[in-house]
C-alpha cells in the first residue's frame, strides 16, 4: 500500500485519548490473468495504549465499499460489496449484498451472499459467481 496523501501529518479525528483518523490509501490489486490496477481504499485507523500506555498498538478497518446493480428475473436490484472482516481491499470475505426487498438497506441475514451461494428469486434460484482480483 502506498499513501495517497501528500501531507503525512494527520489531526486526531477520534474521541479517544491517543489518535484516530480517516486515511485514504492506494492499493495495488493483481487481477487473475491481468495487469495490476491501483484502487483507492479508505481506512479508519486508531492507536490504543497497551500495558499502561507504555506500548502503542495500531488498528484499522476499511470504510469504503463498491455499489452497483444485479439483474435477475427481469428486475434490477441494488448491490454492494464491503468488508466485515479481513480488511485487505479484496472484498472476498464480505460477499455481495443484494437488496432483494428493495428497501435501500442491507439485511445481513437474508441479503448477503458469498461466492457460490444460491440467491432466491421468483423465477428460479440463481447461483452467485463472484469475480475477484
Amino acid at each position: 500500500m502506498s499513501a495517497a496523501s501528500r501531507d503525512p501529518h494527520l489531526a486526531n479525528q477520534g474521541s479517544g485519548v491517543v489518535m484516530a483518523a480517516s486515511v485514504r490509501v492506494l492499493v495495488d490489486i493483481q487481477p487473475e490473468g491481468g495487469e495490476p490496477v491501483v484502487r483507492p481504499y479508505q481506512l479508519w485507523m486508531w492507536l490504543n495504549g497497551v500495558d499502561d500506555d507504555k506500548v502503542m498498538r495500531g488498528r484499522f478497518y476499511g470504510t469504503n465499499h463498491y455499489r452497483g446493480a444485479v439483474s435477475m428475473d427481469g428486475r434490477v436490484y441494488e448491490a454492494s460489496a464491503f468488508e466485515f472482516q479481513g480488511h485487505d481491499a479484496l472484498y472476498r470475505e464480505g460477499g455481495l449484498c443484494i437488496d432483494l426487498d428493495q428497501d435501500g438497506e442491507c439485511h445481513e441475514q437474508r441479503e448477503i451472499f458469498l461466492d457460490g451461494d444460491v440467491v432466491p428469486s421468483a423465477e428460479a434460484p440463481v447461483r452467485l459467481e463472484l469475480r475477484y482480483p
